[in-house]
Formats: structure tokens, sequence, C-alpha cells
């Protein structure tokens, strides 16, 4: 990530909750820059975990992390 886009997350959790506003649900999906995020489980209030996945140009995926 960019040091300029960056807010104060100390985790992928903050950063997906931030990043969406709210509380996401599982399965749910949203694209940062060139990045894929789903949201794999989330108990309550929390995110446990985030599959990340860097995007090509040309919208297939290219690898995951």
């Amino acid at each position: 990530m960019p040091q300029e886009s960056l807010g104060n997350y100390h985790t992928v959790g903050g950063f997906v909750l931030a990043s969406l506003g709210r509380i996401p649900r599982k399965a749910e999906r949203f694209t940062w820059a060139d990045w894929e995020f789903e949201v794999v489980d989330v108990d309550r209030n929390r995110v446990d975990q985030v599959l990340a996945t860097r995007v090509a140009e040309l919208g297939t995926p290219r690898e995951d992390i």
C-alpha cells in the first residue's frame, strides 16, 4: 500500500472495516487499488479471515496472498 493511502490500521481486519465503513458479511468482496479482498470469516464484530488477491490489469487474478 502506498504510505499516503494508509490509515491508522493495526490489522487487516481494521483496514477492511475502515474501507467498507461497516462490519462486513462473510463472502463479501471489495477492490482497493489492484487488490481484491474477500471476507472469509467474521465472528460477531471481528473480521477473522481475509483473502487478498492481486488482480492483473485486465481483471484476472495474478497471485493469492
